[in-house]
C-alpha cells in the first residue's frame, strides 16, 4: 500500500503532537516512624492529633495529603475517651531488634460495637491510586482474646463519602485460629443499601501475634478495572481487579493508617508508615495520581 506524501507528513505531525506517556516513578509523599519530637497532643472531643517533627525522615506531623490532614478518630460509643482509649507514642523493641518510638492504639474498654482508636488520613481531594507501607504488632495472645466467632479491623483500608468501602479483618475459626478476609461492599456509614461486591478469605498466610509485620496495601481506582491488593511480609493475601467506585460516584474521604477496633478490647503497635503515588519502583500512569 502507497502513501501519498502528505499522509506521511500528518501522520509524523499527530505522533509528535500526542502527549507523551506518563513514566514518572512513583513518589513518596509521607514517612514517619514517630522518631524526635513526634508526640500525641490531649485529645480534643472526639479527635486526638499526632504533631511534631520526626528526627529521622524529616517529616512533620500531620500528614498533610491530598488537600487534607491526619487525625485520630476516637470513636468511644459514649462519653470521653478516659478509662476507654489510651493512645500513646513510646520505646519499644522495632521488627529490626532495636529500639524505636511506635504508636500504640489502645482501646481499653468496648462501651459499644463502635469503640474504636483509628488513625486516618482525612483527604479533600481524592487519590486515583495509592500505595502504603506499614509495620504493625498485634498481641500475642489476639486469637484468644477475640474468641472463636471474634474479629479484629486490619489496616491500611479506606472508604468513601458513603457508598464504597475496601477492608480486610481478621477473624476468628471455630478452634480459635485467626484468620484474614478481604471484602468491597457499600458499608461506608452511608445510606446506600448494603451490599458485599467481593469478599475472600486466606487462611494460608498464619495471623502473626506477637510479632511485628510488615503490610503493604495499593489501591487504583476504577469503574471497571478498580484494584487493591494487600501483601504480608511481600506475600501476598489478597488481590482483585473490578469496579470500587459506588453508586454515588462519591470520592475516597478516609483511609485507615491503623487501629484498634473489634469484637474485643485490644492494642496494636504501629510504625515506619510510609505513603506513595503509586508502587515503589514502578511507574505510575496519569491516572495513578
Amino acid at each position: 500500500m502507497r502513501l501519498r506524501v502528505s499522509s506521511l507528513v500528518a501522520i509524523a505531525v499527530a505522533v509528535l503532537l500526542a502527549p507523551a506517556p506518563d513514566t514518572r516513578a512513583a513518589t513518596l509523599l509521607f514517612s514517619s516512624g514517630f522518631e524526635g519530637d513526634v508526640v500525641l497532643a490531649p485529645p480534643n472531643g472526639r479527635w486526638q492529633q499526632i504533631v511534631g517533627g520526626d528526627s529521622v525522615t524529616g517529616a512533620t506531623w500531620p500528614a498533610r495529603l491530598w488537600a487534607g490532614s491526619t487525625s485520630i478518630d476516637l470513636l468511644t460509643g459514649g462519653g470521653g475517651p478516659s478509662g476507654v482509649i489510651a493512645n500513646s507514642i513510646e520505646t519499644v523493641t522495632g521488627h529490626d531488634g532495636r529500639p524505636t518510638r511506635a504508636l500504640r492504639l489502645n482501646v481499653l474498654r468496648k462501651n459499644s460495637g463502635a469503640t474504636q482508636s483509628a488513625l486516618l488520613l482525612l483527604p479533600r481531594r481524592e487519590p486515583s491510586a495509592f500505595y502504603i507501607s506499614l509495620w504493625l504488632r498485634l498481641p500475642a495472645n489476639l486469637g484468644q482474646l477475640l474468641g472463636p466467632g471474634g474479629w479484629a479491623a486490619i489496616n491500611p483500608a479506606w472508604k468513601t463519602r458513603g457508598d464504597f468501602r475496601v477492608g480486610t479483618v481478621i477473624e476468628v475459626d471455630s478452634d480459635g485460629t485467626p484468620y484474614w478476609r478481604m471484602r468491597w461492599d457499600t458499608n461506608a456509614n452511608g445510606d446506600v443499601p448494603l451490599r458485599v461486591l467481593w469478599d475472600q478469605t486466606n487462611r494460608s498466610v498464619p495471623v502473626p501475634q506477637g510479632e511485628w509485620f510488615r503490610l503493604e496495601f495499593f489501591t487504583r481506582r476504577g469503574a471497571t478495572d478498580g484494584r487493591a491488593w494487600l501483601k504480608l511480609n511481600g506475600r501476598t493475601l489478597f488481590d482483585h481487579t473490578g469496579g470500587n467506585i459506588g453508586v454515588n460516584n462519591a470520592p475516597i474521604d478516609r483511609i485507615f493508617l491503623g487501629t484498634s477496633y473489634g469484637s474485643r478490647p485490644y492494642d496494636v503497635l504501629v510504625d515506619d508508615i510510609q505513603i506513595w503515588d503509586g508502587v515503589p519502583g514502578e511507574t505510575a500512569t496519569s491516572s495513578d495520581r
